[in-house]
């Protein structure tokens, strides 16, 4: 088993996006127009194929069963997943774009769920990945009321099974406290695969899987999604009797998926006409694992500097849901953002959140507003609208376009993305030039380069028989 390491972390995310061909007639035009999306990929930046998609340096876009998905290139930090993420939309928008010139379009949105919320919605996940030393299944009590109290992380929306507005629109959806799979019995606390970090996890480390995650536009809700996150695991797995449980009675129902059912009452934020509310329980078990983050920084004063900015960023926003600051909350978090600009559109409108639950032409407008923010494929979503405008204050790193990097196309981590990414530039003009999260070959030089490392900076080259 791998020591734990404060120097070291590596974050990816998985998005599945709303993905929808307007005027679509069968599947076979589905298949085409995403078919084009990649080859206009391949054009943009340097590219490797990959199953049923495309590897980029920024991570491997790839249909799943009728969705698009983006899952990011290994971070290492919740700042530079911030940029690749961003990186690798950048791509996809300007793909979009080009596909639009010639006639095809194509409508993306990073949300969780088909549009009107309610438990029945079709729903999709944005997934994170956080490689760690013990496998999840040692950490469910120390983790869960961490993740039970964190859905003000989450995208926000009101579901019309209540007309509440809730953090997190994904754990609308999850079943269990934790085990689960990705698309049955989804858990707070998920065991549910451990895959593309590292094959070998007992050398390497494990990967955690979280389907909790929504899919946020706002940066500072991704970099408090991820790097809280990070650091709480980092935390606990270092001093794992730092959190304990008292012990369930056996047969007493009322403590049945205590941690889920205590998820669902502190997801819902409390509302009145102009602004949200956090219930104070989520205050005060956040500021409990912040104690821990600062125990632990303080313990490994060589941890990266990202750990403490990270941390202190989540002071402050903890201070400021206490505070009840809405101003501050709604140029920065995803469900206070939200709540803001849609509660602007129904008093221009003349109407109030009470006139939602009865009017279902409202809630269909909402809707389509919820559609637009999270819209990824067009410069004309009402997220980009806002931004250009300056009246959202997201932004928590300096971003570099695709192709502007010091070393152009080639993410600045130490991680093996960095690696994989050069090689796909070295090589893009190489034919059948493939990759994986753990190697990339080139067949016509008889080349296999191997990652296993998930922190590899070199590569292992093989040569490969020729035929």
């Amino acid at each position: 088993m791998p020591q734990l390491d404060p120097q070291r972390f590596v974050l990816g995310t998985e998005i599945e996006y709303l993905t929808a061909v307007p005027d679509c007639q069968n599947q076979s035009q589905f298949m085409e127009t995403i078919r084009k999306l990649f080859d206009e990929i391949k054009e943009l930046v340097p590219t490797a194929n990959c199953t049923d998609g495309v590897f980029t340096p920024y991570g491997r876009f790839y249909l799943d069963g009728t969705h698009l998905e983006l899952a990011v290139a290994e971070a290492d930090s919740p700042f530079s997943l911030v940029q690749m993420r961003n990186s690798g939309e950048m791509i996809l928008k300007m793909a979009c774009q080009r596909l639009a010139m010639k006639g095809t379009s194509l409508f993306l949105a990073n949300c969780n769920h088909s549009g009107i919320l309610s438990k029945n919605s079709p729903t999709w996940g944005t997934h994170g990945n956080i490689l760690i030393e013990v496998p999840p299944q040692q950490l469910p009590h120390q983790m869960l009321p961490f993740l039970a109290s964190h859905s003000y992380t989450g995208s926000g929306g009101r579901t019309v099974d209540t007309g509440q507005w809730v953090g997190s629109t994904r754990l609308l959806f999850l079943e269990s406290e934790q085990g689960g799979a990705t698309t049955t019995g989804r858990a707070l606390h998920s065991y549910a695969r451990n895959e593309h970090l590292t094959r070998d996890p007992v050398a390497n480390g494990y990967r955690y899987h979280t389907l909790w995650q929504d899919a946020c536009r706002s940066h500072f809700s991704q970099l408090l999604q991820s790097g809280i996150t990070a650091l709480v695991l980092k935390a606990v797995i270092d001093n794992p009797d730092s959190i304990r449980l008292l012990p369930e009675r056996s047969g007493d129902s009322k403590f049945h998926k205590f941690w889920l059912q205590a998820a669902r009452t502190m997801n819902v934020l409390i509302s009145d006409e102009d602004s949200l509310h956090v219930d104070p329980y989520v205050i005060e078990l956040q500021r409990l694992y912040l104690q821990l983050i600062d125990q632990y920084i303080a313990k490994y004063p060589d941890s990266p500097e990202w750990t403490r900015q990270v941390a202190a960023i989540w002071e402050t926003t903890l201070n400021k849901m206490e505070q009840g600051d809405v101003d501050w909350l709604s140029v920065r978090l995803d469900p206070w953002i939200k709540h803001k600009q849609y509660s602007e559109f129904l008093k221009m409108k003349g109407a109030s959140w009470a006139d939602v639950t009865s009017d279902q032409y409202l809630t269909c407008e909402l809707t389509a507003l919820n559609q637009s923010y999270h819209n990824v494929s067009s410069e004309n979503s009402l997220f980009d609208y806002m931004e250009e405008r300056e009246r959202i204050k997201h932004r928590v790193t300096n971003l570099v376009a695709p192709g502007e990097e010091a070393e152009s196309y080639v993410p600045k981590v130490h991680t093996r993305a960095q690696t994989r990414a050069r090689l796909l530039k070295q090589f893009q003009e190489s034919r059948g030039l493939s990759a994986d999260w753990d190697q990339v070959q080139n067949p016509e030089h008889c080349e296999l380069f191997l990652l296993s490392d998930p922190y590899a900076v070199d590569e292992h080259r093989l040569v490969l028989p020729s035929h």
